[in-house]
């Protein structure tokens, strides 16, 4: 139970130490301090931006002359927004929510050590660096559409509703699981 509730608790940590300490911390802090110089400066980069650039819905073009947003959370916010990022966070506390009931304890330890590794480095939602937590991502949303001869359904407006047929990918999944892997 407790490590159910820690591991749940991974991404609104890595969110806040991403985003609330460098913006809210007293960064003159002993704490603080010890904790921007483990992290190679890390705290004081995010610290500038917060100070030079405002947060969007959406995103924005930012020039980092002089540091680097080494941070996937923090690039994620200034780049693609805070919808994105919102949006980010509901798929991965479904996922993990999700692999947690079904017990899937190795993709669980590849998500958590992404998630800790977005800390440090941007790749996270980088699209030139092939995140399989994205993977696990589709496989769990795929199996909220239902499965033979069904599909994904939204934007359920006046009675007109949007299908997108999922009998193909339900082969494919199919013929992957057959594989001895």
């Amino acid at each position: 139970m407790v490590e159910k509730t820690a591991i749940k608790c991974v991404l609104p940590v890595c969110i806040l130490l991403s985003t609330v300490l460098p913006a809210k911390g007293n960064m003159d802090s002993y704490l603080l301090k010890k904790m921007n110089s483990l992290l190679n400066n890390r705290l004081w980069a995010s610290r500038v931006f917060f100070d030079d650039y405002t947060l969007t819905l959406f995103g924005q073009r930012i020039q980092t002359e002089g540091f680097s947003l080494d941070n996937s959370y923090l690039y994620a916010l200034a780049w693609y927004g805070i919808v994105f990022l919102a949006v980010v966070f509901i798929g991965y506390f479904v996922l993990i929510k999700d692999y947690l009931k079904k017990n899937k304890s190795k993709e669980l330890a590849i998500i958590i050590a992404f998630l800790f590794a977005g800390l440090t480095e941007q790749f996270l939602f980088n699209s030139s660096i092939k995140n399989i937590t994205f993977i696990f991502m589709g496989e769990v949303l795929y199996s909220y559409t239902g499965k033979k001869n069904r599909g994904f359904q939204f934007l359920n407006i006046y009675n007109k509703t949007v299908k997108i047929n999922c009998n193909k990918l339900q082969k494919m999944i199919e013929f992957y699981e057959k594989i001895k892997w």
